[in-house]
């Protein structure tokens, strides 16, 4: 249940267990019980693409930059699409670049081009565009601004206060 604290989650898993409810027959087992709270909440994290877990963040694109931190709070393993402000709109790009695209713009020879139309997850984690921007981003058009849109990262219940 969205919005309930983990001091009530475990409340209702004890009435489920038949358990007492009373907080201190069930001091010595609360680790155990917390526990099986929060891999079942990472289950259904895992398995599930639940709709108010979708977020969007964006990024600016600096000319000669073809690597970004992704924003902290979006699950790298979670991307459903990435998406380039041109042409006042937004363009997804393809996922994938291999040797193929590299050999028509490479960017370790500052081979630069406009607009971006592909992007991949680099080995340290990071977004990697392609081809190498050639444009930086226009704070007054939003040309260049990168939107990714996918799954947060999970809010493990762990203080009482803590809300699923």
């Amino acid at each position: 249940m969205r919005g309930t604290t983990l001091v009530n989650l475990l409340t209702q898993y004890r009435a489920e267990c038949r358990m007492s409810r009373n907080v201190n027959h069930n001091e010595a087992d609360r680790d155990r019980q917390i526990g099986h709270i929060q891999r079942v909440q990472e289950w259904l994290w895992e398995d599930f693409n639940w709709p108010n877990l979708r977020v969007e963040r964006t990024l600016e694109v600096a000319a000669g930059q073809n690597t970004y931190a992704m924003p902290d709070d979006l699950d790298i393993d979670r991307i459903e699409k990435v998406e380039l402000w041109y042409g006042a709109r937004y363009v997804e790009l393809f996922n994938g670049i291999d040797a193929v695209h590299y050999s028509s713009f490479n960017p370790a020879l500052d081979m630069r081009s406009w607009p971006l139309s592909r992007w991949r997850i680099s080995e340290d984690e990071q977004l990697e565009v392609w081809p190498l921007p050639a444009e930086d981003y226009d704070a007054t058009t939003l040309e260049g601004q990168i939107k990714i849109t996918g799954i947060r990262t999970l809010n493990p219940l762990v203080e009482d206060t803590d809300t699923a």
